[in-house]
């Protein structure tokens, strides 16, 4: 979850604004709605975003978009919004099936008869993985029964034939449980999942277990545009996607404090894959490039390296990373000839009180 340490007090200050403009703070109040804080999302900034496309692009030049470090799919799903034709690509599974639902549950919404099956089916497959494993530690018994009987029941019912209502129903129950979960402040063993009797304490829950009946199929309108969701470690998707983008837009993890997001949503990723976390290989081989200290410049200059140079780039970035925002754009230069640092004051509540005067940086390559 982010907050905007300071704000355009008017956006339309300037004398030749451009419809695209008007769009994208139209479009920005629809994701703000959405309830899915996941750290480090960008729905709050999304009228920086496109303000930087503005003023340095060739907006109508622009058909087709790559958002290649997707996480919370903000981005991608915007530029959808405004009509383009929007690549998405991201390693963890839990995020993946959260893009999906964002960008296709509007045209395979869940039925009301499906939806009751999924909530009230007693299934006798259900594997009790979390029940096993969680219960009594970051959940009670019958929240952990649940969770397993609704696993099992989403698959019986779309495991092999509806992969997109079935990443809706995974979406819907992981947003619910983040919302309940994710009571902020400092990261529970390295995840956003709060241990039990914290999160019962706080006064979002009242001491109350989560109620599921109050679950809603989510649904989200993201336009009409053609998107096409990948689930890849970011050099395999470059390595296996050729289509030649106008616009890769990239936010990798910016090292530092709190960036192994795979450690943070471990629990989702352990929900989906039924393993514990350290024997899920993608996570396990795949995970560290941009989380680990010695990994990271090497692992970026690897990432420019395969970047398509037919491409303009757009990297966000930020003052608490382990690389310095002058390294940053000195390694763009090398592959662009034209790099541009835009700048704007923001924050994000789960880091340190010491980034509480954080900038975000547009590094922007042509």
């Amino acid at each position: 979850m982010a907050r905007k340490l300071e704000h355009y007090d008017n956006i339309f200050a300037e004398s030749n604004i451009d419809k695209f403009v008007i769009e994208a703070v139209n479009a920005q109040s629809l994701f703000t709605t959405i309830s899915n804080p996941y750290v480090g999302n960008k729905k709050k900034i999304l009228v920086e975003i496109a303000k930087a496309i503005y003023e340095n692009f060739e907006y109508n030049n622009i058909r087709t978009v790559c958002d290649l470090f997707s996480g919370s799919f903000v981005v991608g799903s915007f530029f959808k919004k405004l009509g383009k034709t929007v690549y998405s690509n991201e390693l963890l599974l839990s995020s993946y099936m959260n893009g999906v639902a964002l960008q296709k549950s509007y045209n395979h919404q869940i039925s009301a008869s499906d939806w009751l099956f999924l909530l009230n089916n007693k299934n006798l497959n259900s594997d009790k993985f979390i029940e096993n494993t969680y219960a009594g530690k970051r959940f009670t018994h019958n929240e952990s029964v649940f969770m397993d009987n609704y696993f099992a029941n989403v698959n019986e019912l779309y495991g092999k034939t509806d992969n997109i209502r079935l990443c809706v129903a995974f979406s819907t129950i992981m947003q619910f449980i983040m919302s309940h979960c994710f009571v902020g402040g400092r990261l529970n063993n390295g995840q956003v999942i709060a241990a039990l009797e914290h999160r019962l304490q706080h006064q979002r829950n009242n001491n109350c277990e989560m109620d599921f009946s109050e679950m809603k199929p989510f649904c989200f309108d993201c336009g009409d545009s053609d998107s096409y969701l990948y689930n890849l470690d970011v050099f395999d998707f470059l390595n296996q996607e050729k289509t030649k983008f106008d616009l890769i837009y990239i936010d990798p993890p910016y090292g530092g404090q709190q960036s192994d997001y795979a450690s943070m949503y471990q629990f989702f990723e352990e929900y989906l894959s039924r393993k514990p976390y350290n024997q899920i290989d993608y996570l396990r081989e795949k995970s560290d490039k941009f989380s680990k200290a010695k990994k990271y410049k090497d692992s970026f200059s690897s990432l420019l390296n395969s970047l398509p140079k037919d491409s303009s780039w757009m990297i966000s970035y930020n003052n608490s990373s382990w690389a310095d925002i002058d390294v940053i754009a000195k390694m763009v230069g090398e592959h662009k000839k034209n790099v541009v640092v835009k700048e704007i004051k923001y924050s994000y509540k789960y880091r340190s009180s010491d980034n509480s005067d954080g900038v975000e940086y547009f590094v922007i390559g042509q």
